[in-house]
């Protein structure tokens, strides 16, 4: 075969190639791809809470990790009236310590991530300062104890404090109100705890919030992460691509209930009074389907099986996110060259180029 293409055309075409690839390799598999799940959609639940044994039990006691993976002791000793209490915690996995943290405070609570290696610990100190430490247990520097803890949260005056991780332990998010009425809210990689995937701006006057994660349908990571928030100005929305950290804007505000698919593909916001419901990729934040239903219910939700997505007896879309992740079809053999093909350019001036080269070989067929 033979083609003259202009040079800009060729870098075109090469730029366009990179292109394809990339958005290849960012291909959700488990979530857009390859995931079987079906069924009711589940609603925001925060986060996976760390509650094991002992949490808030300052007390001598010797715990196990969820999965047995790490086991620590903790030493509790009373000191003079308004002066706390010292603690002692050391973690091991078999003869090693991976991580050792201590202090005064006055209230304490700790807990593991759902894949049992990260460990996290808040506090209270004698004066009001709260504190969350996240520890990562696999890493290298956990031989050394220090290095690998990572403060995620500090603030002084904090009435309420809610935290957690994502369904897969990827993810830990935290959330604080202060005294003066301030909510925060935070969203950090557990590989990289340092960053901020996300940051909401702290906000005064909160009526009512919601946030959570989607269902965890990938290896050690999670698709989106979804926040709410009420005040005097209104009901303001974001639906977070964990992947990219790209933050999109979804019309989330007369929603009644908000909940995810069961791959995490997508996002529905449903308004029950009106019989409204709309979707949402969780990848683009891109509306991809409306629809409503009739009769008397008013607290239907949005549910999938193989074929399509639904509310109530209304088909809302096709569900994609069973197709195999290589795109499917019979053809599942990529064409070849033979051994022994070339490219080759000639004919080249400074505007174009000709190219030519030997034809591909397949199963099935070659487009041209």
């Amino acid at each position: 075969m033979r083609h003259s293409y202009p040079a800009f055309q060729i870098l075109v075409s090469i730029a366009l190639s990179l292109c394809v690839l990339s958005i290849a390799k960012a291909e959700r598999q488990g979530v857009d791809c390859g995931c079987d799940k079906t069924g009711i959609y589940e609603g925001l639940s925060k986060f996976v809470v760390p509650t094991p044994e002992g949490g808030f039990n300052l007390a001598d006691g010797s715990y196990n990790s969820p999965g047995g993976t790490y086991s620590f002791t903790i030493g509790a000793t009373s000191l003079a009236p308004q002066e706390g209490i010292q603690i002692v915690i050391s973690i091991n996995e078999g003869p090693h310590q991976r991580a050792s943290i201590n202090g005064i405070v006055t209230q304490a609570a700790w807990g593991f991530s759902p894949d049992d290696h990260r460990f996290v610990f808040h506090s209270k100190a004698l004066t009001g300062h709260y504190t969350v430490i996240l520890v990562d247990l696999q890493s290298s520097m956990g031989l050394t104890g220090v290095n690998n803890q990572t403060s995620v949260f500090q603030g002084l005056g904090v009435s309420s404090l809610s935290l957690g991780f994502s369904p897969s332990g990827r993810y830990f998010a935290c959330a604080g109100k202060s005294d003066t009425g301030y909510l925060t809210l935070k969203v950090v990689d557990v590989l990289d705890p340092g960053q901020n995937v996300f940051t909401m701006i702290p906000t005064i006057g909160i009526q009512h919030s919601g946030w959570g994660f989607t269902p965890s349908g990938m290896d050690f990571d999670d698709a989106a992460f979804f926040w709410a928030i009420e005040s005097a100005g209104g009901i303001a929305t974001g639906l977070v691509n964990l992947l990219t950290e790209e933050g999109h804007s979804v019309d989330a505000s007369d929603g009644t209930w908000w909940g995810f698919s069961p791959c995490g593909d997508l996002f529905a916001t449903v308004n029950g009074p009106s019989k409204a419901v709309r979707l949402y990729s969780t990848d683009t934040g891109q509306g991809v389907a409306i629809g409503g239903w009739s009769g008397m219910a008013e607290n239907l939700k949005p549910r999938s099986d193989q074929d399509s997505h639904y509310i109530g007896e209304t088909v809302l879309m096709s569900n994609t996110a069973n197709q195999d992740c290589d795109g499917g079809g019979d053809d599942q053999e990529a064409p070849t060259w033979p051994d022994g093909a070339n490219l080759s350019a000639s004919d080249i001036t400074g505007t174009s180029v000709a190219l030519s080269w030997d034809s591909a070989q397949d199963n099935e067929a070659v487009t041209q």
